[in-house]
């Protein structure tokens, strides 16, 4: 998994975030590169923001007839819950 504190992020061995290359396309769409200097420094100064200066995140989900799909949602928000400092237990 991705080491997300400063101390550990890993840009020594060449994997930001702790993540290799293959990680950094999935989880960006393609978008974004542990290669890219500029895109290493983005996701970092987004992480700090999230966790050290933001007041939290809000996620509005409105949908109909998804019942099926409410696990994957339950799965990512936790999933997100990761990014913070001090993740809460229930979401």
């Amino acid at each position: 998994g991705a080491c997300l504190d400063a101390k550990d992020r890993g840009v020594a061995d060449g994997r930001p975030l702790c993540l290799g290359e293959r990680e950094w396309r999935e989880l960006s769409s393609g978008q974004l590169s542990s290669r890219d200097p500029d895109d290493v420094l983005a996701v970092e100064r987004g992480l700090d923001y999230l966790r050290n200066r933001s007041g939290g995140l809000i996620i509005n989900a409105l949908a109909r007839d998804v019942a099926e799909s409410m696990p994957a949602l339950r799965q990512n928000m936790d999933g997100l819950a990761a990014l913070f400092k001090e993740p809460k237990k229930e979401l």
